[in-house]
């Protein structure tokens, strides 16, 4: 019998950290900070498809990191490796976290 990877979106929610913030918190007022922006979103990032790996963490932190140093850096561009990262951060056949994909 074949083994067959069970259907996930490659996110796996983070085990409690206390250093999370989370927006109920900050809207609450429990803890102390800046307006949250209405929406979160970052111009011309480009799109790779990931295909049927569960990688989705790993390909949005490295996009980010990417397009990040590309502006930093005055064009320089760069290329990262999604399945490195992935392997890394302790990813699995389900996916892996955003914590350990960031912490990498």
């Amino acid at each position: 019998m074949k083994y067959k990877l069970p259907k996930s979106s490659g996110f796996l929610p983070n085990p409690l950290d206390p250093r999370d913030l989370w927006e109920d918190e900050i809207v609450g007022g429990d803890v102390p900070s800046e307006p949250l922006p209405p929406q979160y979103r970052t111009e011309n990032l480009p799109f790779e498809p990931q295909g049927s790996l569960p990688f989705c963490c790993s390909f949005a932190t490295t996009t980010m990191f990417e397009e990040y140093y590309r502006r930093k850096s005055g064009g320089v561009m760069i290329k990262l490796s999604q399945p490195h990262l992935f392997f890394n951060s302790g990813g699995g056949p389900t996916g892996s976290y955003f914590r350990g994909n960031l912490e990498i």
